[in-house]
C-alpha cells in the first residue's frame, strides 16, 4: 500500500485510475474454507457435489492450504456465458456433503488482492520522512527513537508481496511462475523489504528476510495466493532461533478466509504487521487489515509531523482493526536498481512495525500493542477525522 513521489504508473484496487477493481470477484474462482485437514475424502466429497449439481458441473477443487486446524480449497470452475456462483458452490456443497466427510466453514469467491498503491496526485501531504543512516537512531520530525541491542537477529520476517531479494539464509517462493520466482519486477515489495531490514534504512537490519512472491508484477493478485503463502510461512516458521514476522503491505475487500488464515498462523506462534489501507476509510471493511486478535497489528500511516496521514484507513470510536501508527509519507528505502526511493502508503508504515517486531524479538520480548509503543516512544495522536488516538511507532 503506498505512493511513490514520482509517480508510478501500477495497478491499484483502493484509490486512482484502477479503482473499479477493488472487491473484485473473480469468476470462476472460490475458495472453501474447511475445519481440519481436507483431504482424501475431504476432498472426493467436494468433487462429488461439485459434479452432482448442474449448476456446478465441472467445477473441481483444487489446491489446498493447511494452516493450523484449518482447510482452504481453492475450487475452479469452468469459463463460461454465466459463470457458477457463490450461492450455487455453497448450495451444491452444504446439501451434499455430510459433517463426517468434511466441515465446511465458508465458501466464498476469490477476490483481487493487491499493493493498494495511491499516487501523490490530489493528496495534500508534507514532504519528508522518516530515513535510516547506517542503523543508527533517526528523527521523526519531533524526537529521536532508539532501537533496543539486537536489531532482529535471529528473527525471519516474510515480506509477502511482489517479490523481493532473501538476506542471507532467508526463504524464497513464489506463485506466479518463471526461473527467478521471487524476483521484483514492480519495486513494492523491494521497497518493503529494504524498510524491514535494509544496512541503511532498515529497522531490524540484523533481522532474515525472506520472500513469498502472493502478488504479480502489476502488483495484484487473488486471496487464494495470499493464503497459499501465509501457508508456506508458517508451514517454514521456527528456522531461526527468535522467531518469525510476516508483513503483509496488501489488501482488497473485506474477506473472511484470509482473515482466517491469519489468525490461524498467528495461532501457530507467527507474529504479523498489515497495512490498513490507503481509503481514508474504515479499516474494517478491508482484509486482511480487519483481521483480529493480539500479535496482528494493523498499521495506520502517519506524516513528517506525526499527524495521520489524509489517505490513511482509520478505526472507528469502537477501537477496532487497527492497533499502531507508524511513518508512512515520504519514506526512502531500497529501488529496484538498488539505489533510494521515496514512497507512500500503509506499505511503507507496516514494514517499520514488522521490523519493530523484530527487534522486540530478538530481545527476548513477546510484541504487544503496548510494548510496541513503548519501544518506539508512545505518545497519543488527536483523533480528528474520526481516526482514533493510537501508540504512535517511531521507527
Amino acid at each position: 500500500m503506498f505512493m511513490k513521489t514520482a509517480p508510478l504508473v501500477i495497478l491499484s484496487l483502493l484509490v486512482g485510475t484502477a479503482s473499479t477493481a477493488f472487491g473484485q470477484a473473480i469468476p470462476g474462482a472460490f475458495i472453501v474454507e474447511v475445519e481440519g485437514r481436507c483431504t482424501g475424502r475431504c476432498r472426493q466429497a467436494l468433487r462429488s457435489a461439485l459434479a452432482a449439481n448442474p449448476d456446478t458441473a465441472g467445477c473441481v477443487p483444487k489446491r489446498a492450504s493447511l494452516i493450523g486446524d484449518l482447510s482452504f480449497v481453492d475450487v475452479i470452475c469452468p469459463p463460461a456465458a454465466s459463470p457458477a456462483s457463490e450461492s450455487a458452490v455453497n448450495r451444491a456443497l452444504r446439501s451434499r456433503v455430510s459433517t463426517a466427510d468434511a466441515s465446511i466453514k465458508i465458501v466464498q469467491q476469490d477476490m483481487v488482492v493487491s499493493t493498494t498503491t495511491t499516487d501523490l496526485w490530489g493528496i495534500d501531504e508534507a514532504d519528508g520522512g522518516v530515513t535510516k543512516v547506517n542503523g543508527s537512531p533517526v528523527r521523526d520530525g519531533l524526537r529521536t527513537c532508539s532501537m533496543t541491542s539486537q536489531n532482529g537477529e535471529g528473527v525471519n520476517v516474510w515480506v509477502l508481496d511482489t517479490g523481493c531479494t532473501p538476506t542471507a539464509g532467508g526463504f524464497c517462493q513464489g506463485y506466479y511462475g518463471g526461473s527467478d520466482v521471487c524476483r521484483d519486477n514492480n519495486g513494492h515489495g523491494t521497497h518493503v523489504g529494504g524498510t524491514v531490514n535494509h544496512p541503511v534504512y532498515g529497522v531490524a537490519p540484523a533481522a532474515v528476510r525472506s520472500c513469498v512472491k502472493v502478488l504479480s508484477d502489476s502488483g495484484s493478485g487473488s486471496y487464494s495466493n495470499v493464503i497459499s503463502g501465509i501457508e508456506y510461512a508458517a508451514n517454514n516458521r521456527n528456522a531461526f532461533s527468535n522467531g518469525d514476522v510476516i508483513n503483509l503491505s496488501l489488501g482488497g475487500g473485506r474477506f473472511e478466509p484470509v482473515n482466517d488464515a491469519v489468525v490461524a498462523a498467528r495461532g501457530l506462534g507467527v507474529f504479523f504487521a498489515i497495512a490498513a489501507g490507503n481509503s481514508a476509510d474504515n479499516a474494517c471493511n478491508y482484509s486482511p487489515a480487519s483481521a483480529p486478535g493480539g500479535g496482528i497489528f494493523t498499521v495506520q500511516a502517519h506524516n513528517v509531523n506525526l499527524n495521520p496521514a489524509s489517505f490513511t484507513n482509520f478505526a472507528t470510536s469502537d477501537l477496532k482493526c487497527t492497533d499502531l501508527s507508524a511513518p508512512g509519507v515520504a519514506i526512502v528505502s531500497e529501488g529496484l536498481d538498488g539505489s533510494p526511493v521515496s514512497y507512500s502508503g500503509t506499505s511503507m508504515a507496516s514494514p517499520h512495525v514488522a521490523g519493530a517486531c523484530a527487534v522486540l524479538l530478538s530481545d527476548g520480548l513477546s510484541p504487544t500493542r503496548g510494548r510496541l509503543a513503548a519501544e518506539f516512544v508512545r505518545i497519543k495522536i488527536p483523533g480528528a477525522l474520526n481516526r482514533r488516538s493510537l501508540g504512535l511507532a517511531c521507527a
